[in-house]
């Protein structure tokens, strides 16, 4: 027997500062000055250039992985505003 079960996730500012913190703590972002101007992006409600340095900086200073999850939460946000 199966059965279907529905869950609904979400993201925020809050979670987005967590994930840079924690990409930056396993190497995934292996540069500081980056993971402070992402930092300071998020701080500032700045998502679009978030998204925009994000994507600048994919197999650069962070992994393709931790790219996507960023990306994809922040542009998450974006569509609720």
């Amino acid at each position: 027997m199966s059965k279907t079960v529905q869950f609904e996730t979400g993201t925020s500012i809050d979670s987005l500062q967590a994930l840079v913190k924690y990409f930056a703590s396993n190497k995934e972002i292996d540069n500081t000055g980056i993971a402070n101007s992402f930092q300071a992006k998020l701080k500032n409600n700045n998502l679009n250039s978030f998204v925009h340095e994000v994507q600048a900086q994919i197999r650069k200073h962070i992994s393709s992985e931790a790219a996507e999850y960023l990306r994809r939460d922040a542009q998450f946000i974006l569509a609720q505003k």
